[in-house]
């Protein structure tokens, strides 16, 4: 799908679009292929907003051939506390659909899929993220989301990629 497109997808939808290397720290899956290709990252504005993304990794096997694979993902913010992140990993446990993993990484809850089908514009997706969200408002905290990244370095905001 090609950037304009995801443009104006987010633009009709009221989301933030950026085209960012979409590598985070942890799960391990996230971090073990050589080479990244941004398909898109969103951020959902609100007081409880989210991020959702997508990349194309590719780790190389031999010098003639390579494993690509696309990782989906979102990030919650959960609000600091010593059960929180627990609670909110159970409680999207058991509904997460075949394929999707849920991992915490320090205050962030991480929904991921490896499978290759999943259209950063899928109305099924974006309905099933409106579901976590639903699920998890009581126990997010209220990130700021800033799609550029020159705005995001200089007021010092941390987003859930890295960049």
């Amino acid at each position: 799908m090609s950037p304009a497109r995801l443009e104006r997808f987010a633009h009709a939808r009221g989301l933030q679009f950026a085209m960012e290397l979409a590598a985070r720290r942890t799960p391990v899956e996230f971090r073990q292929y050589d080479e990244q290709k941004p398909v898109g990252w969103f951020g959902v504005p609100g007081a409880t907003g989210f991020e959702v993304g997508q990349s194309v990794r590719e780790r190389a096997i031999t010098d003639d051939s390579a494993h690509r694979s696309r990782i989906t993902w979102a990030v919650f913010t959960l609000r600091t506390g010593d059960d929180g992140a627990q609670v909110a990993h159970r409680a999207v446990s058991g509904v997460l659909p075949s394929g999707w993993h849920a991992e915490i990484d320090d205050d962030e809850l991480v929904l991921w899929t490896l499978r290759g089908r999943v259209r950063l514009t899928s109305t099924r997706l974006w309905a099933w993220l409106g579901e976590m969200h639903g699920i998890l408002e009581p126990l997010l905290a209220r990130p700021e989301r800033v799609s550029d990244a020159a705005v995001r370095r200089r007021r010092g905001i941390r987003l859930a990629i890295a960049e």
